[in-house]
Order: C-alpha cells, then structure tokens, then sequence
C-alpha cells in the first residue's frame, strides 16, 4: 500500500509562490527583450536607413547588371582562317551588350517582345510591295519587298540581298522583322521578307500550312529571288522557327546551297526535348501559347483544310476543341498534314539538330542561354564546334527573340547578324582578289 501525505493550504500556497515568481520573471525577461527589438527596428525604420537600404540594394543591383549581364557574346567556333577573319572583322560579335536593365530575365525579355508584337500591331512604317510565290504542290506564299529609296538608288550587283523568314505564325507585323530591315537598309543592303503558307494575310490554297521541315517552299522562295537577282550574293536570316527552317534547308543541299552565308537566331534546335521542358515550365504557359497561335491560323483558313477531314476523320471544329498545347495541334493536324506518324516523329525528324553536320556554307547562330523555350541544354554546343563553317554565339539575358536594349527597349538582334555578313562579303572580296591576282601572275609567266 502506498500512503500519501496530504498537503495543508500553507504548503500549497508556499509552493506557488516559487512559480509564480519564475513566470513574472520570465515575462519580464520576455519584454525587456521585445523593447530592445522594437528600438533597433524603430531605428532602422526611421528615414535614413531606409534611403540607406534602397541605396544598397540599387547598387547591388546595378553591380549585378554590369558585370553579370552586361558582356560581349561567347563565341564558340573552330578556329580557320575564315573565322578568325570574320570573328576579327566583325566588332559586333566581340563588343559588349548592355540589355535593357529591369529586363534581366529570359522571361521578362520574352515577355516584351509579346507585348510589342500584339500591342504595337502595325508595319511600322515600312512601305512593301508583295509578290505572290505560287509552289509546285499547288500552294503559294507571299514574299513582301520592303521599298527603301537609299537601297534602291545605290543598289548594283553586288549589293546583298538577304531573305528573311520569321518564327512561328510570324511576318511584318514582327518587331525583328522590321528592325532588321531598317538597319540592312541603313547599310545598303536588300531585303525581303518570306512569309511561311498562310501568313500575314496570304490566302491559303492547299490543305498544309507549314512545318520545321518545309525546306521545299524555302527553296523556292531562295530560288526566285536568285531570279530576280542572279548576280547578287543571297543570304538568308532565320528567327526561330524560321530559323529551323533554312538549318534544315542549308543542311539538305550541303555545298550546293545557292546561298552565300545564313544567320540563325533562337534556333529551336531539338523539337522533342524543348516540348518536354515546356511541358512543366511555368506551368505550361509557352506550350498553351504556342498552341494558340497555331490553333488562330488554322482557323483564318479552316475552309482550305476541309479535304483533310477525311484524312483524319473528324472536323476542324472537333480537332481543334482537343488543342491545347502545341503537341496537341501537331498530334491532330501537323502529323496529318505532312504525312508524320506522330507527333513525336515529326519532331525527331524536324529538328535542325541532325543537320548541322551537314552545313557547308558559312553560319552564325544566335541563341539566349536564358531563353525560357529554346533552354540551353537543348543547344548543340559539340555539333557546332565539331563544324568548321559554324559560329555559335551565345549571352547570358536576351529571352527568346527579345535581346532588347536601352531604356526604352530597342532590339540589338540586327547588329551582330548584319555585321557577319558584312564580314562574310569581305572574306569574299579578299579571296577574289588573291584569285585574280594569281591568275595575273599565271598570265604573266606564260
């Protein structure tokens, strides 16, 4: 048995009072300590430390600008005596860009250029006139000439004339698109503007539009342009989808390409891996644009696309209600369109990748390692150092066709690619010389 002594009230009440001294202390302690904080952050609140705090952070800030955004390209290229030539000759690719400084993300700079392109919706002035390109298969497509008097009163044959073709659902009304034909112009150099199927108004007449892999309609394209122009060195400027396009294109015809040189800017390089990383990527927000877009154009020309209802055996209407990703319009109408098994298989086989080994012609590409689509794993860093024709040029800030700069935003994208052409036309020059004067000598002798 256990006996418990019971405690009187005196006992009780004396062994409170221990406790009850411990709390008040404690409680005491408790505020004293919450007065000495509320005086350090009532001083910190007061009017110069906050300037002070501001001031430190601007200045970090703006550090963090200057020396980590604020840089010249990283080229990655093979060093020959053509590229040595065009990458000393060219100060476009060595001088530093300074993006525009509360545009310092690969989002934010995207994010611009969308804004620019819808809300500032017009040809900025420019002046064109349209020539219709009617295809082999039936189709046409439209090649838009801008009008530049300077061009016109200088031009000769040996003047360039660079070909133009847009990302995707693209044309005049891109921002890029006429930045680069003002600062070609400024140079003397003529422009145009090839339109994919269906774009910037053009009627479409077969039941295709396009895809990364219609080399055949840029050939085309770069084929009547060499008509009207046999004598004149042609280049081709590629902008993202675009710019997959004429890879694909340079790649297929090795060193019978008919054009002199090409620039690629935010070469979407690898379809399958880049629908795989905007699947997840800020909730798919890219991949449902993406898809938009491509759904918008159909439906401007969804009449011309009704023979191939019986090919995939529902209606515009139905296949376009199951769209909403990118994927999901090339699972139920560009795999249809162009003879693809699946989606997939249009992508492995698309993709401007497989294709670099086979360029033969002088190229410049230009990507963003920031860039929130064409990420930088999907960059073929190996594959262009492995070709001696290839320059990759990479930065830091720039997003996906953004590369804007000044404080109010102004694309840099036309300076480096104008500049490699312009040092391309001097490499050509010099070697044109050293053949003459050679066969001079020859002649000489004999």
């Amino acid at each position: 048995f256990f006996f418990f002594k019971q405690k009187t009230a005196y006992e009780i009440s004396l062994g409170l009072v221990g406790s009850e001294m411990c709390i008040r202390d404690r409680c005491q302690y408790v505020c004293e300590i919450f007065d000495i904080l509320s005086s350090i952050f009532g001083k910190l609140l007061t009017a110069q430390y906050i300037y002070a705090t501001i001031i430190v952070l601007v200045v970090s800030y703006y550090l963090y600008y200057k020396f980590c955004k604020c840089v010249p390209l990283t080229l990655y290229y093979t060093p020959t005596a053509d590229t040595d030539f065009i990458v000393k000759s060219t100060p476009e690719l060595n001088k530093v860009y300074s993006p525009t400084i509360y545009l310092l993300n690969g989002n934010l700079q995207t994010i611009c250029y969308a804004i620019r392109r819808h809300f500032i919706n017009g040809r900025f002035g420019i002046e064109y006139k349209r020539e219709l390109l009617h295809l082999k298969d039936g189709g046409q497509l439209a090649m838009d000439w801008p009008i530049f008097e300077e061009v016109d009163k200088d031009f000769t044959d040996r003047t360039p004339v660079i070909g133009i073709m847009a990302g995707l659902t693209g044309g005049r009304r891109d921002i890029y698109v006429a930045t680069f034909m003002r600062n070609a112009a400024a140079m003397g150099y003529r422009t145009v503007l090839i339109n994919q199927r269906g774009c910037s108004g053009t009627p479409l007449l077969t039941e295709k539009v396009y895809c990364g892999e219609s080399i055949e309609d840029a050939h085309e394209a770069f084929l009547t342009v060499k008509k009207h122009y046999p004598a004149n060195p042609l280049y081709a400027v590629g902008m993202s989808l675009g710019a997959n396009i004429i890879t694909n294109y340079a790649g297929h015809h090795g060193s019978n390409c008919i054009l002199r040189g090409f620039v690629g800017v935010c070469n979407p390089f690898d379809f399958f891996t880049i629908d795989q990383h905007l699947e997840h990527y800020m909730f798919g927000i890219y991949h449902r644009t993406l898809g938009k877009h491509m759904v918008r154009l159909l439906l401007e020309h969804k009449e011309a696309c009704r023979p191939l209802e019986k090919k995939m055996g529902y209606t515009i209407e139905e296949g376009v209600s199951k769209v909403k990703t990118s994927r999901d319009f090339d699972t139920h109408f560009t795999s249809y369109m162009f003879d693809y098994h699946t989606a997939y298989n249009y992508y492995r086989k698309a993709s401007s990748a497989l294709k670099i080994d086979d360029i033969r012609i002088p190229t410049l590409f230009i990507n963003s390692t920031d860039d929130p689509i064409v990420v930088n794993h999907v960059i073929p860093y190996k594959e262009c150092l492995a070709n001696k024709n290839i320059i990759l040029a990479t930065h830091p800030c720039g997003g996906h066709l953004g590369f804007f700069s000044g404080l109010l935003p102004n694309q840099w994208l036309a300076e480096p690619a104008l500049g490699f052409i312009t040092s391309l036309e001097k490499l050509y020059e010099n070697k044109h010389r050293k053949i003459a004067t050679s066969q001079l000598i020859t002649s000489l002798y004999k």
